[in-house]
């Protein structure tokens, strides 16, 4: 147990004070919202910059959209699925392909795949994305829409559309 050093009464407490003491305070909190009025301006400027740069990417990305040529797809696969319309959108960095493939055929077909390709200004494919069709089987006669995205090339010149099956799955 430890004893202290010297009794002392708190009611002779007082603190010292200075003649500059309320002027010091008031200088502190004058400096405190300054710099919180600062902080808060560069705030809403950030805000109102970011806005600005949104609404002119939107801006500009909708001007900009362009719409490339269609490239005739080579009947290369045995399957009966042709392209009866096709359109690429350019925005944003990214190209939405927005077409509808239709079963000439009698037969069903199942698990039947979009090949788009993004061809340079020679036709050589710089880019390519798949993608299912939106349905199980495609009966025959029937279409079907469908909407594929890919990053953007700005090489890009024309683009192809080709169709195949997956492999394994045999056709109904």
């Amino acid at each position: 147990m430890s004893v202290p050093l010297r009794w002392q009464d708190c009611n002779d407490y007082s603190p010292e004070t200075s003649p500059e003491g309320p002027k010091l305070m008031q200088r502190r909190l004058t400096r405190r919202v300054a710099s919180v009025r600062t902080l808060l301006i560069g705030i809403a400027l950030g805000v109102l910059l970011s806005v600005a740069a949104m609404s002119a990417t939107r801006v500009l990305g909708g001007a900009s959209a362009a719409t490339l040529p269609l490239q005739p797809v080579a009947a290369v696969s045995p399957l009966k699925v042709a392209l009866q319309s096709a359109s690429l959108t350019r925005r944003l960095g990214y190209a939405t392909v927005t077409a509808t493939a239709v079963n000439t055929g009698k037969r069903r077909i199942g698990s039947v795949e979009a090949v788009i390709e993004l061809l340079d200004d020679r036709q050589n494919p710089i880019q390519v994305e798949t993608a299912l069709l939106p349905v199980d089987a495609l009966p025959g006669g029937s279409s079907v829409p469908f909407q594929v995205e890919m990053r953007d090339d700005a090489r890009a010149a024309s683009f192809r559309v080709n169709f195949r099956q997956l492999p394994g799955i045999a056709a109904r």
